[in-house]
């Protein structure tokens, strides 16, 4: 995050000699760890990576610059970019072997990794991955007169949305014109009252909020009707 010339910089500052400092480049400009001295950790990081490596995971790439938390970690760190849209990491974690020894637990190895909401948010908006319907309101509003209509208009809700339709119903036994304002308020295009005629009748008076048209319908013509 800081460039290569500030990273050199810092290793300067701890001591690493030039020698040093001009593998450490060879091997980030080359992306190519087999670069590294044999040391006995080295070679254990190496035995890590290679297995790793052998499982192949499609849309994988090995970066050797990578670092994560270097006073948490322990082992093998990864991120996750979108190929598609400039964005940084949307997620990232790695290996840890001591974490929970801050808890008590000690001995207890774990692997973790946590998301970006906000960075996958951009990244959906940048790349226009919302589907077009999700800001989308109800279709249907079921209202309702008494506590047996509600009942009544319940039954028919569970199977309007089985249709795959947008479909809700008024929670509260309010006055109708409360319930048809709430429709209006929230621009759904239709409702479908409920009153005791309606139960009797098996069926429901479909209104169309825009034209104010309204029929007796029963609840396979509403489905229709609402697709």
């Amino acid at each position: 995050k800081i460039g290569i010339d500030k990273v050199k910089e810092a290793l300067q500052e701890l001591g690493v000699n030039a020698q040093g400092l001009q593998l450490f480049q060879e091997v980030l400009s080359s992306n190519n760890y087999a670069l590294l001295p044999n040391t006995a950790l080295l070679a254990k990081g190496k035995e890590e990576l290679a297995f790793i490596q052998s499982f192949q995971v499609p849309s994988t790439q090995f970066d050797i610059s990578l670092a994560r938390g270097l006073d948490y970690y322990t082992g093998c760190v990864f991120e996750v970019v979108s190929t598609e849209f400039e964005m940084g990491s949307i997620g990232g974690g790695g290996r840890y072997d001591n974490l929970t020894e801050l808890f008590g637990k000690e001995q207890l190895t774990g692997v973790g990794i946590s998301f970006g909401l906000d960075r996958i948010y951009d990244v959906m908006e940048g790349l226009n991955r919302f589907p077009q319907q999700v800001n989308a309101g109800s279709t249907l509003l079921f209202t309702h007169f008494s506590a047996s209509n509600q009942a009544y208009a319940y039954n028919a809700l569970t199977a309007i949305r089985e249709a795959g339709i947008a479909a809700e119903m008024y929670p509260d036994s309010v006055k109708f014109q409360k319930q048809m304002k709430y429709a209006n308020d929230k621009n759904i295009p239709w409702v479908a009252i409920a009153g005791d005629q309606e139960e009797a009748n098996q069926t429901f008076m479909l209104k169309n909020m825009a034209s104010g048209e309204q029929e007796a319908l029963s609840l396979a013509e509403i489905i229709q009707k609402c697709k």
